[in-house]
This record gives structure tokens, sequence and C-alpha cells, in this order.
């Protein structure tokens, strides 16, 4: 059977992406995929994969005062280390993938402001607030609105070019 005829489904190839290495890095990791009997891509594919298990998108809360009667001092209660750990796992980019990922980019901005809104751009930020703002994207329901995801999706193109021509001073 010839590579046309196989019965298995071919993956699309993944987008081209250039990267500089450090000379030493890269000697690295080309004898690392050769010994693991994997392409460079691959190889760094799965590298990047096990690193998104230890980045986590959780700002830890702030420390709360406890304040001891009227004196006036305080004490900060200590923080349960293994509690921190879990609330820190869930939050791992690598927990979160199903989640952060959408073949639309609105979806992964939609998904990004949700789970993780203080690592949006500015302008990410500034685009879906300009999305909310568009009452005409929005399905009314009960006291509140959603966002008409269907309608975003298939005027996507267009949204970006009119919030590029709001952003300039122009009219949408």
């Amino acid at each position: 059977m010839t590579k046309k005829e196989s019965t298995e489904r071919v993956e699309p190839s993944g987008k081209m992406t250039a990267l500089r290495l450090d000379p030493k890095i890269r000697y690295l990791a080309d004898l690392a995929a050769k010994t693991s009997g994997e392409s460079l891509t691959k190889y760094l594919e799965a590298a990047l994969k096990e690193s998104f298990k230890r980045v986590t998108l959780r700002v830890p809360p702030e420390p709360e005062p406890m304040y001891l009667g009227n004196s006036g001092t305080f004490e900060v209660a200590p923080i349960d280390a293994e509690q921190e750990r879990i609330k820190n796992e869930a939050m791992t980019i690598a927990n979160l993938a199903d989640s952060l990922w959408s073949e639309s980019e609105f979806g992964r901005i939609q998904s990004l402001s949700i789970l993780a809104n203080r690592w949006m751009s500015d302008e990410d930020k500034a685009l879906l607030q300009y999305i909310h703002a568009r009452k005409d994207l929005h399905i009314v329901s009960g006291v509140g609105y959603k966002l008409n995801r269907v309608k975003i999706e298939s005027e996507w193109d267009f949204i970006k070019a009119a919030f590029a021509k709001s952003r300039k001073g122009g009219k949408a």
C-alpha cells in the first residue's frame, strides 16, 4: 500500500515557526532528538508540552493580615504549601490546554479572558471590549446577554477590521 493509499489519518502539518537558539542548546537538542529517535521538531514539541506542566497561569492571592484584637498588631496566616501546589497545578497551561485552545482566534481570546485575563494582551482586551460594546453581536438572555459566537466567527475578519478602524479614530 502506498502512502497515498494508506488508511491512516494524516495530521495536518503545524504552523512554521522560526526560532533562534543558542548554539549549545541547538547542539544538545539535536543530540537528544537523535538519541531518542525523534525529529528535532517532535523532540521540541514534547519538551514544550512537558514544560507546560510547570507553568501556571494562577496569580497567588495576597496574604491577608489577621488583626489581633484592638491592639493594632496583626499576623499573616501561614500559607498551606500543599493547597497552593494543588491550586497552581490546576491552573497549569498543560491542564488548561484544551480549554485555552480553539481553532478560532475569537475562541482563544474569549477563553483566555475567562481563565487568565491577566495574561491577555492590551490589544485583545480592547478587541473583546469592542465586541461586548456591539449590541449586534449579542444574544439577549434574561437580564443579560451572551455573545453570538456563530455570528462573531463568521464575521471575524470584518469585526477585526472595524475594530482597527475604530482604534485609528475612524467610525466602525
